[in-house]
């Protein structure tokens, strides 16, 4: 089975990608010392090691020193093209989800790369990410500096509050790529990063790691044969996630260029979607705005590799009592009263009332399943406050600054927050302590 992973066929009409006119004012001279020293203190430390063994704590041990030694294997491969094997193999393992465990869509993947590989490529990012960053549409938030999921949810928050104030109709369309990050066409990638204004030289030296990349996948502890990649981008390659957001990028580009289907936005200007990496949410104020940007989309994303999934693809309607369906090819999208985007509970009536309880039933599942812990004795009280902290009250209260909370929401949050401090503490009904000395 693990054989046809990465084997999708290329698409039968790519586009014409024009390169750009000019390139980003990116540097293309081999990593310096410098480079190297900064891209290995911002690995993280207590991850696998790759095929070559290599963890990242022995190369953060004394940074100074272990970044002298990769130095003349970073210039020869920059100036080559040539990559270590071991920087091109993966060693994929299987983490189990939920369901039948003899299904491979309940278990979910995580690859394990190359640690000195992953300096090369840290080194690769610093370079393209400060000039591309600017580029990108407002739109995208996904894995960009100061920005975060929160700035998604309270702008479609607002966008449904400020709709049902004025009675101007809404329909919001989240779509929902299948296996996004591992069907994109890598050829169209290319030039995508040239369209956007990345030099040829950067764009060579990442087309030739993705060149002959393949996995093997760790089963009872053997691995087993190695087999090709040659689709999507790869998982646990720390250039991915930017890559993805360039190609989902200049799909957005492509398809609200010279056309105004969105919802208005200023009074010059419209809001045509929100964005996070592949997390969409279409806008527009009528089904056929809608139909004709989802139509756009979807036949460009099939252009380059990716494929909408009809089934997890939901239209929410605010303020509009028509029906007419929004298609995805043949196939209509289900309308939905509410939807959890990005975590959060968007919902036909605004507010946030319903988030808040939806919130308050997490954090309550996540307490109870710690309900051992908080009974033992021989752990300290300062220790369960935070994990208490960090595993439940971060759950509860997950994009609360995007909150517009009543009175009524507040105290309901505080009065879970008690009860827990209470079983925590150990506080009986009949100790009488009140909750300001709590």
């Amino acid at each position: 089975m693990w054989r046809l992973i990465g084997h999708g066929p290329p698409p039968t009409n790519p586009p014409e990608i024009l390169e750009a006119r000019r390139d980003l004012p990116i540097n293309c001279d081999t990593p310096s010392h410098r480079e190297i020293v900064d891209a290995i203190k911002q690995l993280n430390q207590g991850k696998a090691a790759g095929p070559d063994l290599i963890p990242p704590e022995a190369l953060k041990a004394d940074v100074d020193i272990t970044a002298t030694f990769p130095c003349p294997l970073f210039a020869k491969v920059w100036t080559s093209g040539k990559y270590p094997m071991d920087w091109k193999e993966g060693h994929l393992v299987k983490i189990p989800k939920k369901g039948d465990l003899s299904r491979c869509e309940n278990y979910r993947g995580i690859t394990l790369l190359s640690i000195p590989g992953k300096v090369f490529n840290r080194v690769l990012l610093n370079r393209i990410k400060a000039p591309t960053d600017p580029k990108l549409r407002d739109e995208q938030a996904g894995f960009r500096s100061n920005r975060s999921t929160t700035d998604q949810i309270a702008t479609l928050r607002i966008i449904v509050e400020q709709s049902l104030e004025w009675n101007s109709p809404l329909i919001v369309n989240f779509l929902d790529y299948e296996k996004a990050f591992d069907s994109i066409d890598r050829e169209l990638l290319w030039k995508i990063m040239r369209n956007s204004g990345i030099p040829e030289k950067i764009v060579s030296l990442v087309r030739k790691m993705y060149d002959g990349t393949c996995c093997r996948i760790v089963h009872d502890g053997q691995l087993t044969d190695r087999f090709n990649i040659r689709t999507g981008v790869r998982q646990g390659c720390l250039l991915s996630l930017f890559l993805f957001i360039l190609a989902i990028d200049w799909l957005m580009r492509e398809t609200t260029k010279g056309v105004k289907n969105g919802i208005q936005w200023t009074l010059w200007t419209q809001l045509e979607d929100l964005d996070f990496a592949d997390d969409l949410a279409l806008l527009s104020h009528s089904p056929t705005q809608m139909q004709a940007k989802t139509t756009a989309l979807n036949k460009l994303s099939e252009s380059i590799g990716l494929r909408i999934h009809p089934a997890k693809s939901k239209v929410l309607r605010v303020g509009t009592q028509t029906s007419e369906a929004v298609m995805i090819g043949d196939q209509p999208l289900e309308d939905v009263d509410a939807f959890c985007y990005l975590g959060s509970n968007i919902d036909q009536e605004g507010g946030t009332s319903k988030e808040i309880k939806a919130r308050i039933r997490k954090a309550q599942v996540a307490f109870t399943t710690l309900g051992r812990f908080w009974k033992t004795r021989d752990i300290s009280l300062k220790t369960k406050l935070r994990i208490f902290n960090s595993n439940v009250k971060s759950v509860l209260l997950y994009g609360c600054e995007a909150w517009n909370a009543s009175t009524m929401c507040i105290k309901r949050i505080q009065v879970f927050i008690n009860r827990c401090l209470r079983r925590i503490l150990r506080i009986k009904w009949t100790d009488k302590i009140s909750n300001e000395s709590l």
